[in-house]
């Protein structure tokens, strides 16, 4: 008897790729967040929150250019942050890989309205830099 997969199951597949994408980056984003969580409540555990007055949050942990220069110095609350940004662009990845794809097989309805989509997650992820 001949198994048959399904395109989803096959490598090939941009549903399988963007599959990959949203595992790899999910992984990756939470593995982040929980090892960067430990470090920061190693280092930050014993401060006492003020509560009573709401703070913007320092420039360092709202930009992501700087979010990324901090991870990289080994700043616990910027690795916290880059794995939420990590999470973030997700939606934006995924979008593109698909954009890719439509466009690959020019189905160019699809690729018009995947700009569209992107440009929107875009401008909202990145809109207030």
């Amino acid at each position: 008897m001949v198994r048959r997969h399904s395109a989803l199951h096959s490598t090939s597949t941009p549903e399988a790729a963007i599959a990959r994408l949203l595992t790899i980056m999910l992984v990756v984003a939470t593995i982040l967040v929980l090892v960067s969580g430990v470090l920061f409540l190693k280092a930050e555990g014993g401060a006492t929150a003020a509560y009573e007055s709401l703070a913007p949050a320092k420039p360092e942990l709202t930009k992501p250019g700087d979010i990324l220069r901090n991870s990289f110095a080994g700043k616990p609350a910027s690795l916290l942050q880059l794995g939420v940004l990590l999470l973030l662009i997700t939606p934006l990845a995924r979008e593109t890989v698909a954009l890719y794809s439509m466009a690959k097989r020019r189905e160019w309805a699809f690729v018009a309205i995947a700009v569209v989509v992107c440009g929107i997650l875009a401008w909202g992820l990145l809109g207030r830099l």
